[in-house]
């Protein structure tokens, strides 16, 4: 019996430090700058307006762009265990008083390619189910390609 216990601690402590090693792996990833190639809300193409944004990831904050002009700034966490894999991202500042202290629960996949970020209204409950968005909603998929340094 104890055997089969020391077994189940030892491989739950190998699935903890693999989940804290993808956990590290995706955060270095997202660092950077991103621009939009491909955007939709609603079930409606947004790609001409999402392209005059930027996106940039430093350690755990972001701040997203349009020109030069802060539109949000927060802190964000992910969670590459989950499937699909979870980003929740707290604002801090932005141009709309109101979404201060809000929080957006996101999806997030990180490819060779780039980044797909599916995202509902901040403040909203709940989180996408996968990288689609539906009329008469304010969900938000976006698809960026990362800036060279």
């Amino acid at each position: 019996m104890r055997k089969y216990l020391l077994m189940a601690l030892v491989a739950g402590l190998l699935l903890a430090a693999d989940a804290k090693d993808d956990a590290k792996k995706d955060q270095e990833a997202l660092q950077g700058t991103w621009k939009p190639v491909k955007a939709e809300s609603g079930g409606k193409d947004q790609t001409d307006e999402a392209k005059e944004h930027t996106f940039t990831f430093d350690k755990d904050t972001f701040t997203v762009k349009k020109g030069s002009e802060v539109r949000i700034k927060g802190t964000f966490k992910i969670d590459p265990t989950k499937k699909p894999k979870t980003i929740d991202m707290t604002i801090t500042e932005g141009r709309r008083d109101e979404d201060k202290g809000k929080e957006l629960h996101g999806i997030y996949e990180v490819t060779k390619d780039g980044l797909k970020w599916c995202t509902l209204e901040p403040g909203e409950t709940g989180r996408p189910k996968d990288f689609t968005t539906k009329e008469g909603t304010k969900d938000l998929l976006v698809t960026l390609k990362k800036e060279k340094p």
